[in-house]
């Protein structure tokens, strides 16, 4: 499986920029900082996705017969270790998996993003099915993905995802849940209005764990447009997200 870094796709350019779709320009900076790694600060193709998600459905060995880990080890992955509770992610996480039932049968799956890059990866064990689906457009790289996904699980597994349906609307519901939610890079705050509960998103990048290789971005402010859809609860949400930076330390 090859490997990049993605100053180093960039610079050789082995893959397509990212596109911010909204002013039709290339996302910088792709990665932010270090602490992102794990999300998004490895540069992969779709054939090598795939065969990634061919060694999770083996026993453990590679494709040159080499024992990468025993199978009782690889399988206990895809064992549930928390419970996940009003998440689109999944009902829970394994270990390095989210865990979700679609249409009856169980799936484990992973995306990963970056500024202008997204990817999306499920796997069906018990099918001995995976599909990935890689997008290089913002800001709705994961929405695509994800549709991509579906239609994939429907017309080669008979599997369909549907949405959750919404409960009725119930004012008093909506207002436990109305307040600010702070952490490093995100604050949350929700409202409530005329039969509609606002949550508005700013996303900051703080100065901490920064470096010198890896600068922050610049302080300039997008502001995208609001993005609608409707809670587990029923209530209407409206989602809105910039990325302005934050000053020096961290907020929780």
């Amino acid at each position: 499986m090859r490997r990049y870094v993605p100053e180093l796709v960039l610079a050789d350019r082995r893959a397509a920029a990212g596109i911010t779709v909204l002013n039709l320009a290339v996302a910088k900076e792709w990665r932010l900082t270090r602490g992102n790694n794990p999300g998004g600060g490895l540069a992969s193709s779709a054939a090598d996705v795939l065969s990634w998600a061919r060694f999770q459905l083996g026993d453990g060995l590679t494709v040159n017969g080499e024992r990468l880990l025993p199978a009782e080890l690889l399988h206990r992955m895809r064992v549930r270790t928390v419970e996940l509770r009003g998440s689109n992610l999944g009902d829970g996480f394994g270990i390095c998996w989210f865990l979700r039932e679609v249409d009856g049968v169980r799936t484990i799956e992973h995306g990963g993003s970056a500024n202008g890059q997204f990817c999306e990866l499920v796997i069906v064990p018990e099918r001995n099915f995976a599909v990935v689906a890689m997008a290089n457009a913002g800001p709705d790289g994961t929405p695509f993905n994800r549709g991509a996904v579906r239609w994939a699980l429907e017309h080669y597994l008979g599997v369909v995802d549907k949405d959750p349906q919404p409960l009725p609307y119930e004012e008093a519901r909506a207002r436990e849940v109305v307040g600010a939610y702070e952490n490093d890079v995100m604050t949350l705050t929700v409202a409530v209005a005329v039969a509609v509960a606002e949550l508005t998103s700013s996303a900051s990048t703080s100065a901490a764990g920064s470096s010198s290789r890896y600068p922050p971005p610049p302080r300039e402010s997008t502001q995208l447009p609001s993005i609608h859809r409707r809670s587990p609860t029923g209530v209407k949400v409206r989602h809105r997200v910039s990325n302005r930076r934050s000053g020096p330390g961290r907020r929780w």
